[in-house]
């Protein structure tokens, strides 16, 4: 992927370049490579953003990559990110793509319900 070499060879990085990169990688059905530009948020020491996750599980989406799209989903919550709606959607249309229709209803059922403000 010609993000994933640019990327690669940029000394100084911020998360917003990234996540054009991620999001590129996704209109080119590149999930693997949105993948690995994910993981390299975190060797570069970067704050991975809902942004970061959204782009790379629409990536997986595009390339019906479901099991994946819902890992990302963990890793989300795992780093105390709140999903919005455009990451709970990729992760759903994963899994209908995937026809995994019991865990696109789930994912319908959780994001439906009331939210901490905090």
């Amino acid at each position: 992927s010609q993000a994933l070499q640019l990327i690669s060879r940029t000394p100084r990085l911020d998360i917003i370049a990234v996540n054009t990169a991620i999001s590129s990688c996704g209109k080119g059905q590149q999930w693997a490579a949105a993948l690995k530009l994910l993981e390299g948020v975190f060797k570069r020491r970067l704050q991975p953003t809902v942004i970061s996750y959204s782009a790379t599980v629409t990536a997986c989406e595009r390339g019906q990559q479901w099991q994946q799209a819902l890992e990302l989903l963990q890793d989300l919550h795992r780093a105390s990110l709140q999903p919005d709606e455009i990451v709970i959607g990729a992760a759903v249309s994963a899994c209908e793509k995937g026809r995994k229709w019991e865990h696109a209803m789930y994912l319908v059922g959780v994001s439906s319900l009331p939210r901490d403000s905090g």
